[in-house]
């Protein structure tokens, strides 16, 4: 019980009032408070706060909602905003700091909407940039709640670091750029006698420990110690200590051979290197001294980036921790040719599809890893093309098939439109108002599902929590470059109706919001975006790896944060507002089933890129060389090989997945309905390239951390999205508010002005004892080893962390489920109403959703007949909408 405590429980009054130490009550605006006068009988501490009185024995604090009520006793206040000291602006590239840019990267991927990086030179002033002068509270107020600095500073540099450290309670984390290692100043008081020369190759197996405890090893980033020996040069300045001045050194890592034994250099055996040390001063300052890099490229290097931050935060930052893996699996119901070179097409003349027990194989697979990795949600979506459920059940009525008749058009260049003038449909306009009734009547006789074992798979578990998700790929795989618009909503629309006939719709697995456009084609087609978006489909996934349109004048993923979506625009993709999300393509290509295959592939492709010859894969002891810019390696040398046999590919997707989870990534992992189907040479031999996708990313991922895999479905992560990118661009941050002894004694937090959701997390192991009663917290997740609080940002509208499916009110003013036929706008207005009314005369129009969902619909799920006659004209540029 606390002031603020009482103050948010009376949010709505006009004023609250503290009785008795631990009793609130609240008050009217009519009432008068003064009536029987003042009191010097309160006199009661606040039973959560000793230091503050909570009214007495018949007498009671009273406060207007609107005074100003100290959240926060504390001896200083700290923002919760971690700071990084570099010589120069810190980059990928940045040779000298790329420790600082991991950190950089990696707050980014924890959500935290705030960090400082500051550049300095030799005589700036840190106390300037470390304390807020500005603040006219008693109460000093730091600026840093984690300082990291990544360059040599100066005498004066160091005394302010370490002044702030020690009044602030903040930890410093000195990089190996800060060269801590040759100051005198430093390596005095660490006891640093000298650190490793000459050509020292012993793999850096380096060790962490449990403060006090044994060594134990987390990591294997795998660097060689010897600086000279990279270009450019990864610094690494292993330490010999010969003795420890005073209690206040501990060694938390140490550089050890393949054996795992501490590796020393000399033969005293009292002496011991140091990888990474912690110091602790006389006047309580802390600081970790780092002699070893990380580069953001290697996947071991991630986990110490956790580590760093906990150490320095003490396990309390703004944002949010979580480590997301997540595969979608294109194209579920289509069948595909696997890849097999035979000079020409690349493709082998039989298709496979996979069955219903595949599906079953996988939701094993991922039950089993969920137990293994305790705590873990993983979840593989199917993106679904509706006609490859209608091409599977072979049905037909007088020679009228499900699957409507199409050619594939060609992709050209973007002009001022996307088709040429009088390119012809590719659909028949009439294909769904013809064909969906007869679908309907199917699926609900069971038709479909005595025939498709696969859709009788998929719809087994539509209800069942946790199992797949599942969302659009359109209804055929068509190229969405160049369709008209009328193919865009025989598309759109057709695939949203196989979702409701089949009770996909109504799975709270389904994905309703989003779609993964074939190809990646379409998102700079203004027809298919907006159909999709009268579907209710207006998140797609981009491509990490993709470098530009057909016409190469925009990319697919967002270049300033890839932690962020880009969105559609008239003057780039001829629409508005549209997201996209990025997604990973992996080596796992759409048309292999077998590991053998991803092989074959991989060297096709390389011998393709780099124009050789021969290019069949099966000749693999053909070395390939090229002056290609593609094709000249790292050292200068123009043979560049594959990956090799198939456990050198997945080493490489396990290392490479596994440093985008670590650092914070959500991407989803782009896969296809051919990799569920058992591959029979890679694991186990009963494995599919997914499942065996899934067992090797997450062996490695588990030698790292411990924390549990989430998979989220994507429209939920198109929302997470949004909620990322406002936060970041209203920089809300939060106080904490510290005691003498360093103990957290509350929290303030600053609006951002729209945030929305602001994550807050501390240890859970903490949680109890950190006292959070003066925010308003609208939401409470543990994960792992942490508790995140999601603030509420009062100049913010409510933002949900899961969006909610439309309800039938919404859904009944959707216009794409109307039948649309397109009229050239040289017709006449006869000629109009006649082909509208042969039109309502001949299609059952609208027949194609249950009742239940859409509003003016019959009880047999078909639009009444005086719905269907009531056809409205709307004019359009060049053609008209009926």
């Amino acid at each position: 019980m606390i002031a603020q405590t009482c103050k948010a429980t009376c949010v709505g009054y006009a004023y609250f009032g503290l009785q008795y130490g631990k009793q609130c009550f609240c008050g009217t605006a009519d009432e008068d408070y003064t009536v029987y006068g003042e009191s010097d009988d309160c006199t009661y501490s606040c039973t959560g706060d000793s230091e503050s009185t909570c009214g007495g024995r018949w007498a009671m604090d009273i406060f207007a909602m609107d005074d100003d009520v100290t959240p926060v006793e504390a001896d200083v206040l700290v923002d919760l905003v971690p700071c990084l000291f570099s010589s120069v602006a810190v980059g990928e590239s940045n040779e000298n700091n790329p420790a600082l840019y991991i950190m950089s990267l990696f707050f980014k991927g924890y959500w935290s909407p705030k960090t400082e990086e500051h550049v300095v030179k030799e005589g700036d002033d840190l106390t300037a940039l470390l304390v807020d002068s500005s603040d006219t509270s008693e109460v000093p107020h730091g600026k840093c709640n984690a300082v990291y600095v990544g360059y040599a500073p100066s005498t004066d540099q160091a005394a302010a670091l370490t002044a702030y450290s020690a009044q602030f309670k903040v930890r410093l984390v000195y990089f190996p750029s800060a060269l801590t290692h040759t100051t005198a100043e430093f390596t005095t008081k660490l006891g640093v006698q000298t650190y490793f020369a000459g050509d020292i190759t012993t793999p850096a197996f380096v060790q962490l420990s449990d403060l006090g405890g044994e060594k134990v090893s987390i990591t294997k980033p795998g660097f060689k110690t010897d600086p000279n020996l990279f270009t450019p040069a990864l610094f690494s300045y292993p330490v010999i200590i010969n003795t420890v001045p005073d209690d206040g050194i501990e060694v938390l890592a140490q550089y050890v051979d393949g054996d795992s034994e501490p590796y020393l250099s000399g033969a005293a055996g009292d002496q011991e290197n140091a990888a990474m040390l912690s110091y602790t001063g006389a006047d309580g300052h802390e600081e970790l001294h780092v002699f070893f890099t990380i580069g953001w490229f290697d996947a071991g290097a991630w986990p110490w980036a956790h580590f760093f931050n906990e150490w320095a935060t003490k396990g309390i930052f703004m944002g949010e921790r979580r480590f997301y893996l997540a595969a979608v699996v294109d194209d579920l119901f289509l069948s595909t040719p696997e890849f097999e070179y035979d000079g020409e097409m690349n493709e082998a003349a039989l298709s496979q599809r996979c069955t219903g027990e595949d599906l079953t194989n996988l939701l094993r697979v991922q039950e089993a890893l969920n137990t293994q990795y305790s705590g873990s949600d993983i979840i593989t979506e199917f993106a679904f093309n509706g006609a490859g459920i209608a091409e599977h059940v072979s049905q037909s009525v007088d020679g009228i098939t499900y699957v409507p008749n199409y050619e594939e058009t060609m992709v050209t260049i973007k002009g001022t439109k996307w088709y040429e003038d009088g390119q012809v449909n590719v659909h028949d306009t009439n294909w769904l108002a013809t064909n969906v009734p007869l679908m309907q009547q199917d699926m609900a006789d069971g038709t479909w599902e005595a025939n498709d074992d696969l859709l009788a798979g998929v719809l087994s578990y539509l209800y069942k929590p946790s199992s797949f998700y599942h969302g659009h790929h359109t209804l055929i795989h068509l190229s969405r470059d160049q369709l008209r618009e009328s193919d865009c909503v025989t598309e759109d629309t057709g695939n949203v109706q196989i979702a409701l006939m089949t009770g996909m719709w109504d799975s709270d697995n389904y994905n309703w919001r989003s779609m993964v456009s074939p190809g990646i084609t379409g998102l700079f087609n203004e027809n298919c975006l907006d159909s999709a978006a009268q579907n209710l489909m207006v998140c797609y996934p981009g491509d990490n790896t993709f470098d530009g349109t057909v016409s190469g004048a925009a990319i697919l993923v967002n270049e300033d944060n890839q932690f962020h979506s880009i969105y559609s625009t008239v003057a780039i993709n001829g629409y508005d507002g549209i997201q996209i999300v990025p997604r990973f393509a992996t080596y796992v290509y759409f048309n292999c089933v077998t590991g053998d295959c991803l092989v074959k592939e991989n060297e096709y492709i390389r011998r393709f890129v780099c124009e050789c010859t021969p290019l069949d894969p099966s000749i693999a002891d053909y070395t390939c060389t090229s002056t290609a810019a593609e094709c000249i390696g790292t050292d200068g040398a123009t043979d560049i090989q594959s990956f090799g046999d198939i456990e050198a590919l997945f080493d490489a997707e396990a290392s490479t997945t596994t440093r985008y989870m670590l650092t914070g990534r959500r991407d989803k992992y782009m896969f296809h309905q051919a990799n569920v189907i058992p591959a029979g040479d890679v694991g186990d031999g009963t494995q599919s390239l997914l499942d065996y996708w899934y067992e090797r990313v997450l062996e490695v991922y588990s030698s790292y951390v411990t924390f549990p895999v989430k998979s989220i479905k994507f429209d939920d992560l198109c929302t997470e999205f949004k909620l990322h990118e406002s936060l970041d661009e209203s920089s809300p941050y939060v106080t904490m508010g510290l005691d003498a002894t360093g103990a957290v004694t509350g929290f303030n937090y600053v609006s951002g002005s729209g945030a929305g959701l602001v994550p807050l997390t501390v240890p859970t192991a903490s949680a109890a004892s950190i006292p959070t009663t003066g925010l308003s917290i609208q939401d409470t997740e543990t994960y792992g080893t942490d508790t995140t609080y999601y603030l509420k940002d009062d100049d913010a509208s409510t933002v949900p962390r899961v969006g909610t499916k439309p309800d039938a009110g919404d859904l009944a003013e959707v216009p794409p489920f109307v039948t649309e036929e397109v009229i050239t706008a040289t017709e006449s207005p006869a000629d109009v109403v006649e082909n509208a009314d042969n039109l309502a005369e001949n299609q059952e129009a609208n027949a194609l959703v249950p009742a239940e969902n859409f509003g003016n619909l019959g009880e047999d799920g078909l639009v009444d007949a005086d719905v269907a006659a009531d056809v409205v004209i709307d004019e359009g540029e060049g053609k008209r909408r009926i």
